[in-house]
């Protein structure tokens, strides 16, 4: 890679593949390299994750609940709320909940 004369930046440009394997996300670094011809400054890595396409589009989900402690026989209900981001609320989303036993 090399910084052209008369400019102070130089763009790598990375492009991903699509392929037909489902994957886990895969991390993406980049790590400058000491040389004699520079000094390395304060950032010396860049770190982009890799979603795979075939889950890329697929919104995400977050749990939470209205309180962290109940009382026995004083606190009647518990509200959790599950809430997806994504753009398209147009389709029901079957969400799949699983309990621990209580101790």
């Amino acid at each position: 890679m090399t910084i052209p004369a008369g400019s102070q930046s130089a763009s790598i440009l990375l492009t991903p593949i699509l392929d037909s394997q489902t994957e886990a996300d895969e991390t993406v670094i980049l790590k400058l390299e000491p040389s004699t011809n520079y000094q390395l400054g304060v950032s010396t890595q860049a770190t982009a994750i890799l979603q795979d396409a075939s889950t890329a589009a697929l919104p995400s989900l977050s749990l939470t609940s209205t309180k962290t402690e109940l009382l026995e026989g004083s606190d009647t209900s518990l509200k959790l709320v599950l809430t997806r981001q994504t753009a398209d609320l147009s389709q029901a989303l079957a969400v799949y909940i699983q309990t621990d036993s209580w101790k």
